[in-house]
């Protein structure tokens, strides 16, 4: 019973290290998904804070550029509006030449220097419009990336909720085999108890054998001794008989009579005695009968 009790310790120890095991693996595989959804969390908030920046900036370009459209046409509607708004007193004849005052001409002259210098694009503005196109490729590959990263959670995602589920059922087999286990072990305290009640009973026995085995050498050293008591009796008894007939023997030779006897004698055969029947023992409850 006690090889039977270590091999069930055995194998249920065993089988709790496995059922452990494969827990610990899954909730490593879960911790590692937790901690890979967190990373992409922190990726995906970092690329949205990025893009509403871009997006913006790329909004404070557009109004500026609106704002300088703006300006242009009404500059150029100024320059229009002088060039239509010329006196009569400049013109002496409709056929005579076309004279401008000098103060009127340097004003055309700058006018349509700074004309000139807002139509045509600047340096910085060109400049500005390059680094535009760059952050927008570079919104666009975030864009793109997030779009991979999402997919790349969703699919994680997925991979989670299988690892979940996985979990789930893990941890309804360990409660079956906790369930298994406890019932083994009732059953283990159960028969180590009936064991040991079996072992008190026999010890019990072995004592009440004892006992009546020295009960039953006692009365057997008793009656020995009542016989050897008896064979001595018996001898003496012979003896003295002996005694008896050689004394009868002596006294009727003396008196020459025919010896009453003489022919007939036969020795009555010595009786045993009779040897006294050992009474049973009965024995107890429990108790082992050696034949």
């Amino acid at each position: 019973m006690c090889e039977e009790r270590s091999a069930l310790h055995k194998t249920t120890s065993n089988y709790m290290r496995e059922e452990r095991s494969v827990l610990e693996r899954s909730v490593l595989r879960w911790r590692t998904c937790e901690e890979r959804s967190a990373l992409h969390k922190t990726t995906s908030n970092y690329m949205r804070e990025e893009r509403y920046v871009l997006e913006r900036s790329v909004l404070r370009w557009r109004a500026s550029e609106e704002r300088s459209v703006v300006h242009k046409r009404r500059r150029i509607d100024e320059i229009r509006c002088l060039g239509r708004c010329r006196r009569k007193s400049d013109f002496s004849n409709e056929r005579a030449d076309f004279t401008i005052s000098p103060a009127k001409r340097d004003l055309l002259c700058m006018l349509s220097v700074m004309l000139c210098s807002e139509i045509a694009p600047s340096a910085p503005r060109t400049r500005a419009a390059a680094a535009l196109r760059t952050k927008q490729i570079v919104l666009d590959n975030q864009g793109r990336t997030i779009r991979r990263l999402r997919a790349q959670l969703a699919t994680e995602r997925r991979g989670l909720a299988t690892t979940k589920k996985e979990l789930e059922d893990t941890q309804v087999a360990l409660e079956a085999s906790h369930k298994v286990i406890v019932g083994l072990t009732e059953i283990g305290l159960s028969m180590s108890k009936k064991i040991e009640k079996m072992n008190v009973k026999k010890q019990q026995v072995r004592a009440n054998h004892l006992e009546c085995h020295q009960k039953f050498q006692a009365r057997i050293h008793e009656a020995e001794d009542s016989m050897q008591a008896q064979h001595l009796l018996i001898e003496a008894l012979v003896d003295e008989k002996d005694s008896l007939l050689q004394t009868i023997h002596g006294l009727k030779e003396a008196n020459n009579a025919p010896a009453p006897f003489d022919g007939d004698w036969e020795e009555e055969p010595e009786e045993e005695p009779e040897q006294e029947e050992i009474e049973d023992i009965p024995l107890g409850e429990g108790e082992i009968d050696d034949e």
